[in-house]
């Protein structure tokens, strides 16, 4: 926020300065005209720099526009030298590869395998709860840990996403799974003998992002050859998260997979894996 203040501010200050500029040039224009004919110039020249005063107001008031967000995307470039865990290309050369084959048993209900949002730490907030919280710095949050209210930047598109309340943020805002859990299912998660593991993979904020309810459906169960955020950033985000997610319950890859993670990992510069949830 402090950013774009002061953009809107520099805008309005290089706006304030054009008028004065402009006002000046006409008025010395005005004063320097002593005969009748030169008052109807001036008349002319005075609706001339109208003209041009009004166009850089329009120019200045799309520049606020694209600096406050708009329809815009901020595509920051991505950064993970924050990554404290294993090597990345080490880590994608060790997983198992199969051949994307659907393993039998999933229902596409989530909770039937991976159980429901969790409280593990018995702070009374469960993981949906918390992973919103971390999102959005101003969250407004009741007794029941429920955000009412909040801004947040879409790790996978970069606009922001504003709600005001509950059932905005419900609407607009869904934690995606960043390796879908019928893909975990598929993949490794269907020979796990216990469901502790199933219903952990569920919960890890290492998995969780919010982003806006459109951008998850997009994303669906897809793995990271079928489907790319719309932001590079965001990609990078969720190659890093996949690989790391997979390394950590040992799940497999296809061939497909591997090879856009190696080159998400070559092109974002990902040396290693995160540990934790995705920073925000």
């Amino acid at each position: 926020m402090k950013t774009l203040k002061k953009i809107t501010a520099g805008i309005t200050l290089t706006l304030a300065a054009m008028t004065a500029t402009g006002c000046q040039t006409i008025q010395s224009t005005v004063e320097s005209t002593a005969t009748e004919a030169a008052s109807s110039a001036t008349d002319a020249l005075l609706d001339e720099g109208k003209a041009k005063i009004d166009s850089m107001l329009d120019k200045g008031k799309d520049a606020l526009s694209e600096a406050v967000g708009g329809e815009s995307s901020s595509d920051a470039s991505f950064d993970g030298s924050s990554y404290t865990g294993m090597d990345a290309m080490e880590a994608l050369n060790a997983l198992d590869t199969y051949d994307g084959a659907k393993a039998a048993g999933y229902s596409g209900e989530r909770e039937a395998l991976f159980g429901s949002w969790m409280d593990f730490d018995k702070d009374g907030c469960d993981t949906r709860d918390e992973t919103l919280i971390a999102a959005m710095p101003d969250a407004e949050v009741n007794a029941k840990c429920r955000v009412l209210s909040g801004t947040m930047v879409d790790p996978y598109t970069g606009k922001t996403i504003s709600a005001t309340t509950a059932d905005e943020v419900s609407k607009s805002i869904q934690i995606d799974h960043i390796v879908a859990l019928s893909n975990a299912w598929d993949s490794g998660a269907h020979a796990w003998a216990s469901p502790d593991m199933r219903y952990q993979i569920a919960n890890d904020p290492l998995n969780l992002a919010p982003t806006a309810s459109k951008v998850n459906q997009d994303k669906s169960d897809d793995s990271f050859d079928e489907w790319q955020a719309p932001s590079a950033s965001g990609s990078c985000l969720i190659a890093a998260h996949q690989i790391a997610v997979k390394s950590k319950y040992d799940l497999a890859v296809t061939n497909a997979e591997r090879a856009a993670l190696s080159d998400a990992v070559s092109t974002c510069g990902i040396t290693n894996l995160p540990v934790g949830a995705p920073a925000w």
